[in-house]
């Protein structure tokens, strides 16, 4: 009766931490990073899509980009990097980025709502890029980005 009783709290014990690390996984994979973005002296909040699903969600599903200036995409490496408009219900201008310096801007990617993954319009840069930033469509214009300007990127 003993042994059974030492079992029984050994397995309470493990399915409590086991609580613990899914709630902990759960939270953490919940959590947006943040960065500030420095464009002529103005500071921009970005939040960052760090992880493959992060990227593939986007701002896919939202309204707005809510209290944020946009979405930093970081690839890791240079490549003809895709980018759709799955699920997004705002239209959107494409910051590409090689390091700091924008390499190609994509201005007002529009949603697409209803169509089929396979049917969806694919954006990419003209060059290589290691990064993209998603900002409300008329942003770049507002902020007055163009290729060749440098961005202080401040995660």
């Amino acid at each position: 009766m003993k042994e059974f009783r030492t079992f029984k709290k050994w397995h309470g014990i493990l399915f409590l931490v086991m609580v613990v690390c899914a709630l902990f996984v759960y939270f953490n994979a919940k959590r947006w990073p943040e960065a500030a973005m420095i464009h002529n002296n103005e500071i921009l909040k970005l939040i960052i899509a760090d992880t493959f699903t992060k990227q593939s969600q986007g701002l896919s599903d939202r309204d707005s980009l809510g209290e944020y200036d946009g979405m930093l995409f970081p690839f890791g490496y240079e490549a003809y990097h895709t980018i759709v408009m799955r699920k997004m219900r705002f239209s959107l201008d494409l910051i590409w980025l090689r390091g700091s310096e924008v390499v190609d801007i994509t201005l007002a990617a529009k949603p697409e709502a209803g169509r089929k993954e396979r049917d969806l319009t694919r954006y990419s840069p003209k060059v290589p890029a290691d990064a993209v930033i998603e900002v409300a469509a008329g942003s770049v214009y507002k902020w007055g980005i163009q290729v060749g300007d440098m961005l202080t990127l401040d995660k």
